[in-house]
């Protein structure tokens, strides 16, 4: 009777793992999905809940946010019953200059939300415009990994100054709306620090 009893049990163990592992195959659910920058390589983690299991994770990349490529791939069971799994992969060639789009799809067929970021080269000039030409809007992108206090100055074609602004991003956002169509010269400064950046941006209304 005792062998009975734990031949019962052991069938029902069996049978409540497979149903976890069926339910983590076909749903699930993320505690976190994260994408950073590392230089021009993307970081990507994700944290996988207590519970939810699968058979292998795709990565995926899209320029566009709707042809997405395989990237990736960690083979095996993934999850755990028992606990939060985190997981970490890095995209070392990302669409530069871009919007990178990533999804995870966890066994077959079911994906995870998308999640972005714009990964922008700046080695050749020290910079990346966009767009350009300008209309109402320019983005000025540059390097600046500390995030120090920099001041952008914008000038016309006769030298005179036409914007003026600080910042601690590795950007700047521009309204060019008022600007009159033609060319523009820029100085990126450090604020405290003799160095610079410069170069020419195109307004066209």
């Amino acid at each position: 009777m005792r062998n009975f009893r734990n031949k019962l049990l052991f069938l029902f163990l069996l049978l409540l793992l497979a149903t976890v592992r069926i339910f983590g195959q076909s749903n699930p659910m993320l505690e976190r999905f994260s994408v950073s920058k590392f230089g021009l390589k993307v970081y990507i983690t994700w944290t996988i809940v207590q519970g939810s299991t699968c058979d292998g994770i795709k990565i995926y990349r899209s320029g566009n946010g709707t042809d997405f490529i395989e990237i990736g791939k960690i083979y095996g069971v993934c999850g755990n019953i028992a606990e939060p799994q985190n997981y970490d992969f890095t995209d070392i060639n990302p669409i530069k200059n871009k919007v990178n789009y990533y999804r995870l799809e966890f066994g077959t067929g079911n994906f995870s939300q998308d999640v972005s970021i714009v990964i922008i080269d700046t080695e050749d000039k020290g910079y990346q415009l966009s767009p350009q030409p300008a209309n109402t809007e320019i983005n000025i992108h540059f390097y600046n990994k500390t995030k120090q206090e920099t001041q952008l100055y914008i000038f016309d074609e006769m030298g005179k100054e036409v914007l003026n602004t600080i910042g601690r991003d590795d950007f700047f956002i521009v309204n060019t709306a008022h600007l009159p169509s033609g060319f523009y010269t820029f100085l990126i400064s450090a604020i405290g620090n003799t160095s610079s950046l410069h170069g020419k941006l195109m307004v066209q209304h």
